[in-house]
């Protein structure tokens, strides 16, 4: 809490402007779509409108939806950029960024908008660690799982098919908080350490070692102070039908900006906190942080 206190303006200022210009992205997307969504109902009903005519504006449609995750995922993606390089700075006592300084350094770091993507392939090319790929696979079974009894409940409900589904998606959650303690932790390391972008996933797995029951509390907290706003949204809004979705949509998107934002923040205290756990010194070395590299 001290160290958000400390370089709290930055923080402040980086979750203002990461919920502005996502708040303007969603209502541009919104106006741009629901225009091409009227003509075309309109158009298609009168039967002024050809094939040819239908499909290219169903790609519009597609290619603004497209474009507006992409342009999401990069605002979200740089927010949490920033939101580490702050944090960091005040958990190594590191000279306070400008915000000239740290916007340079966040379009240095800023590689990808979907940055685990690459780190999955990379790792599991290049074979990944035998604990992490079975966890990864129970995960993914489980998944399955869940859409299994799904179907189940769904062609023959009952308290047992209920049950059922209920105990299996609980497991699933719980994997999920679990698993992803290493996975989050590796969109922090590329951030504060130079040169290790195809090794995060490989070096998170280490450093959490003894420390993932750490994470894996973390991760509840947060999911469910999350839960706890969606619920107390919806119970005060409520289903209001379409003339909401304006709403639901500015809503939906600045939860997920903020949590990032959070996630980025708790994490990087994370991350500190796990480098001391396996001894390393954590020198004020400006914005390159240099570690002893962890044994094999």
């Amino acid at each position: 809490m001290k160290l958000v206190l400390k370089n709290g303006k930055s923080i402040a200022s980086i979750t203002t402007l990461s919920l502005l210009i996502s708040s303007i992205l969603i209502l541009l997307f919104s106006f741009c779509y629901n225009f091409l969504k009227t003509y075309i109902i309109k158009n298609s009903s009168s039967g002024h409108i050809s094939s040819l005519q239908f499909i290219i504006y169903v790609a519009l449609v597609v290619s603004v939806e497209l474009s507006f995750i992409y342009a999401y995922s990069a605002i979200t993606r740089a927010s949490g950029i920033a939101a580490t390089l702050a944090t960091a700075t005040s958990y190594t006592d590191t000279a306070k960024l400008s915000s000239q300084h740290l916007f340079s350094i966040v379009k240095t770091k800023w590689r990808s908008p979907f940055p685990f993507m690459r780190r999955r392939d990379n790792y599991f090319l290049c074979g990944g660690s035998h604990s992490y790929s079975w966890r990864y696979l129970m995960h993914l079974l489980l998944f399955a799982a869940v859409g299994v009894a799904i179907l189940l409940v769904r062609s023959n409900p009952n308290p047992l098919t209920i049950t059922i589904m209920s105990l299996v998606a609980v497991a699933f959650f719980v994997s999920q908080l679990y698993t992803s303690v290493a996975w989050t932790l590796s969109a922090v390391i590329p951030v504060v350490e130079d040169g290790c972008e195809e090794e995060a996933l490989e070096k998170s797995e280490k450093l959490v070692q003894g420390q993932r029951l750490h994470g894996f509390m973390l991760n509840l907290f947060i999911y469910l102070l999350a839960f706890i706003v969606v619920f107390s949204f919806w119970k005060i809004v409520g289903d209001k039908g379409s003339l909401n979705l304006m709403v639901y949509g500015l809503f939906i998107v600045n939860c997920i900006s903020l949590l990032w934002i959070l996630m980025s923040v708790v994490y990087t205290m994370y991350y500190f906190q796990c480098m001391e756990y396996h001894g390393q010194t954590i020198h004020p070395l400006g914005i390159n942080f240099h570690y002893t590299r962890l044994p094999s």
